[in-house]
């Protein structure tokens, strides 16, 4: 993701609209910015006041797990429970993500006791 415009470049960009002497293609063309960026950045400031990028938000794709030591206590809690009921169970992250945080604190995860496809044909067929 890329890193948000500077306050100082927002000012100058919002100092430049304000004394209205330039068009706003014409400032985003000296400032090299977007003509939306000028219009959010205009917006923002009208709405709340401030123009700084917002901050102290969810980053990325998936949701990650902080807290390890609740973990550690939800996992034993919940032994005998696949990934994916452990990830139902915690909620709002993905069995990927519970299976990456096991083997980052060194737990194993158990594996699929049925029968494969494969497996069943050959039984079946006597192989």
């Amino acid at each position: 993701m890329a890193a948000p415009y500077s306050v100082d470049l927002r000012e100058r960009v919002l100092a430049a609209l304000d004394e209205k002497k330039l068009k706003r293609y014409e400032i985003a063309g000296q400032f090299k910015v977007d003509l939306k960026t000028i219009y959010n950045w205009d917006r923002l400031r009208t709405n709340t006041g401030k123009i700084e990028a917002k901050s102290g938000y969810q980053k990325g794709h998936s949701h990650k797990i902080t807290d390890t030591e609740k973990f550690k206590s939800f996992i034993a809690e919940n032994p005998n429970s696949s990934l994916k009921e452990l990830s139902r169970k915690w909620g709002n992250v993905s069995s990927t993500t519970i299976g990456v945080k096991l083997h980052e604190i060194g737990f194993t995860v158990k594996k699929n006791s049925g029968d494969t496809k494969s497996v069943m044909n050959k039984k079946e067929l006597n192989i």
